[in-house]
């Protein structure tokens, strides 16, 4: 099964199948994917009951603007996207 271009989960409907698919996402990933984000590396925190830490990277001038609106204000969705590249 394949999500999105090179398997990657690059939009809000891919979430929803992968969701799906395993049986559920953590809710703060979920949100993380819908924006856009990256999951770049894992590791094992064996100092914290041996769970999976993920470093997710989100490029917010790629996501959607409702979403940015919702999360930063308008104004701060106007500054986000203003930027242009880095």
């Amino acid at each position: 099964m394949g999500f999105g271009s090179g398997g990657a989960v690059n939009e809000a409907r891919d979430v929803d199948e992968l969701d799906d698919a395993v049986g559920g996402i953590p809710v703060l990933l979920r949100q993380y994917l819908k924006l856009g984000g990256k999951l770049v590396g894992f590791n094992v925190d064996d100092a914290f009951a041996g769970v999976l830490d993920g470093m997710i990277v989100v490029d917010l001038r790629k996501t959607e603007r409702k979403l940015l609106d919702r999360y930063f204000t308008c104004e701060g969705a106007e500054k986000i996207l203003s930027k242009g590249s880095l």
